[in-house]
This record gives structure tokens, sequence and C-alpha cells, in this order.
């Protein structure tokens, strides 16, 4: 895999290694850990605040979730999670929406009462769909408005039920992930225009490692009744986590090799970041267990779907302003529900800079290549716009960016893995300092 590469390749390659584990991944094979009979394993888990929040909400339901090292996990599961009390249990979800629609659905196996609630912007994210689909298979949901907080209380009897998948993906992995739980197992029907499809594919393949039977037929999944029994597990590279460092590599001095990385589309459409570089003109080196980015000076404006990969959206927006001409993304609807609005907040954010960014409700077009000017930028609380946006300062550091501890939520050593590249640091002073 190439590019139309315009820089020469330094011999000088930055090695990295030791790179966060998938969230994504840690997020389906934790929960399946719990909801399994045996111990089990997990290395190459993450430490982020995402993770932390769901082996803490694991752990209110009664599970052992241990730390044994820098990246292993141990769960030991309660094998019925739950007890018949009318005391609820509250579990705070923290900013993570993977984990708020995860656990109603992992607290709606049980008999007692669990409320969830999680940080003013979660408790705006949309969840109606989910708790309809939950409240059709049998439980009892008590919510506001289709939103957190809201109490679950089960158990959960199973059957057929269907889900509008057009706002999030993480709804239908929600009931695959608990299917196996209940007595009629599920039959999920999936309507509406499906986002993120390929972390539905992910799920499956979760499922199908813990032993799960689990059949896809168009827009029919089902997911038979039975035991759980996920064996130990090393979880790959984030691929949205590595799209920074490849950045890095396109955008900096040195080439960069990211060891570790598994391109896996299908599981993880953010993996195609790759694909999306060498469209940019930059030369990719991939095998099948690294990828080499090379520097390029000459950057090609692209027409890129996202709606497989939004998570690296931001990243590309990044990388399109210098691109000399109109760059253009679409599949971008469901962004507008994330830690930010990823669309309106994103082009907000660059036309600090000079760029020229408009948008819609589910597509932006960036003209890139020209002249960008001193701004002081946003995060907007979101740890993706903080960690997309810093890569700018490899061509263009005359800005600051204020809220950057926001990367705590998936990746809290950003700031000193990319020190160690040479990123500039755009941080505002105090939070330097903090």
């Amino acid at each position: 895999m190439s590019g139309a590469n315009k820089t020469s390749p330094s011999s000088e390659i930055f090695d990295l290694k030791r790179l966060p584990g998938s969230k994504y991944w840690a997020n389906r094979y934790l929960v399946l850990a719990a909801l399994g009979r045996e111990p089990v394993r997990l290395s190459g888990v993450p430490e982020n605040d995402d993770v932390a929040h769901l082996c803490d909400g694991l752990r209110a339901l009664g599970h052992e979730v241990e730390q044994l090292g820098d990246d292993t996990v141990r769960v030991v599961p309660q094998f019925s999670p739950g007890k018949a009390s009318e005391e609820p249990l509250v579990v705070d979800c923290g900013d993570s929406g993977t984990m708020a629609r995860f656990m109603a659905a992992v607290a709606a196996l049980g008999q007692q009462p669990v409320t969830l609630t999680g940080s003013p912007r979660l408790c705006s994210r949309p969840m109606r769909r989910l708790l309809e689909a939950l409240h059709h298979l049998g439980a009892q949901v008590d919510a506001d408005n289709g939103r957190l907080p809201v109490t679950i209380r089960g158990p959960l009897d199973g059957g057929e039920v269907e889900l509008d998948a057009s706002e999030s993906s993480q709804f239908v992995s929600a009931l695959l992930l608990v299917g196996a739980k209940m007595p009629r197992g599920l039959t999920l029907h999936r309507r509406g225009r499906e986002v993120s499809s390929t972390y539905i594919n992910m799920t499956v393949r979760a499922l199908e490692r813990a032993g799960v039977g689990v059949h896809v037929d168009g827009d029919r999944i089902q997911v038979a009744p039975g035991e759980i029994s996920l064996p130990d597990t090393r979880l790959p590279v984030d691929a949205t986590t590595a799209s920074y460092f490849m950045m890095a590599g396109a955008l900096g001095p040195r080439p960069t090799r990211l060891q570790g990385f598994v391109y896996e589309p299908t599981t993880h459409g953010e993996s195609r970041f790759v694909d999306h570089l060498a469209r940019m003109g930059v030369q990719v080196e991939l095998s099948r267990d690294d990828v080499v980015v090379n520097p390029c000076s000459d950057l090609l404006p692209v027409h890129i779907d996202c709606a497989d990969c939004p998570d690296v959206f931001q990243s590309l927006a990044v990388m399109a302003v210098f691109a000399a001409g109109k760059s253009r993304f679409t599949g971008l609807s469901a962004l507008k529900h994330k830690e930010s609005d990823r669309i309106s907040d994103t082009a907000e954010e660059l036309r600090k800079l000079g760029v020229d960014a408009s948008f819609g409700d589910d597509w932006m077009s960036i003209v890139g290549g020209g002249p960008l000017r001193r701004a002081v930028l946003d995060s907007h609380g979101d740890h993706r716009m903080v960690m997309s946006l810093a890569q700018l300062a490899w061509r263009f550091a005359d800005f600051s960016l204020s809220g950057s501890a926001a990367v705590r939520k998936s990746f809290p050593d950003y700031w000193e893995r990319m020190a160690e590249l040479g990123l500039p640091d755009t941080r505002t002073l105090t939070e330097k300092s903090s």
C-alpha cells in the first residue's frame, strides 16, 4: 500500500511500541468476561477513564475485576448478577456512551434495580431506542425523556425485537452482548440507516470468541441462549489511537512504525485510516502486525465516506487542512451525539484558524492548503478533538489548545507520548503546569 509521497522517507524511523490496546475490544470483552462462568484474563487493556468506569460499574454489580499488571485485568464473574432488593445500585458512567449503553443491558439481567447516571453531556445523549427495546424484552425501565439518569430492573426474558440503529450501533451491540443470558435468546431485527456497522461486526466476533451461538442474516441477528465462555485474550492496538501516531508520521519530520497494529477493516473501520492516508498521497507500508507511515509534503484532497470510521473523522479533517484543494467527508450524522457535536464544533475550531470549513447534518467540506492564523482553540470537552487538533502543531504551532485534560477519557498519556516524538506542546500555560 502506498501513496504518491513527495517527501523522501528518512532512514531514521521512530519505532513506536507499547501503544494502548483497543478500548473498543476491551469494552466488549470485559462485559462478556463478567457474564461468563469462569475467570478470564485480558491483556492489553488500556488505562483510561472509559475503561476504569466500566470496571467500576461491573464491580458495583458484584463482579471481581482485578488489575494484575500495567495492562492485564482478571475478571471473576458473579454468575447471577443482581439481588432481589428494592434499593437501587447507583452506577456512574462518567462520560462514556459505550458504557452507558452496555451497562443498561447488563443491568437489565438482574433483579435489583440499577440507576445509571453520568456527566451532563452523557445525560444529554440519546438512549430512548435502547431503553424501549430493553422494556420490550422484559425489563422495567424508569427514565425521563429517554435519557440518563435511568433506573433499570430485570430480568430480561428475550425473544424478538426491532431496533432502529440509525443513532448508534452501540444500541445493537448492547443487546447482542446479553442475548445469550436471556432464557429465550434474542432475535434482533435492525431498522433504519445503520451507522458504524463494523462495530456490530466486532461485537459478533467477540461473541463467537466467547462460544456464543450467533447468526447474522441480513438485518436479522440471532443469539442463542447458552453459556458464555471467553478464553484468556490479548487485545490488539487501538486503531483510533493509532491514527494520531500515523498523523505524526505523515505530518512530522520522521517516519513512524506502529508495532502491534492490526488491519481489520471489517471489524474495526477505523483501521481504514491507513487507506485514507494513502489516498491523500502518504506512503504507507502495511504488514501483518505493524505499519510504517512516511512524511508527505504535498497532501491530496479527498472525498471519504466516514460512516464506518467515524472516530477518525477529526483526524482526517486535520489532515485535510494541509491538503491543497477541497476535501469532503460524509456519513457523519452520528457524530452530533458524541462527547461534543463533532460536526459543528470541529468546523468552529478550524474556522478560528482561518480554514474554510462548511457542514450539514451529515457532511463537512474543508478547503485546505491555505495560510493559517493564530488562534485559541477549545476542546469542547472532547478527547478526540484534543488529540486531532494537537497534530496541527507539526506544521503550524501558533495556537493554544484549552481543555487538553479531556485525553484522560481514552489516552491519559497522550501528551507524554507525543512529546517523545517531538510534537510541539500547544496546551495553555495553565494546563501544562497542572
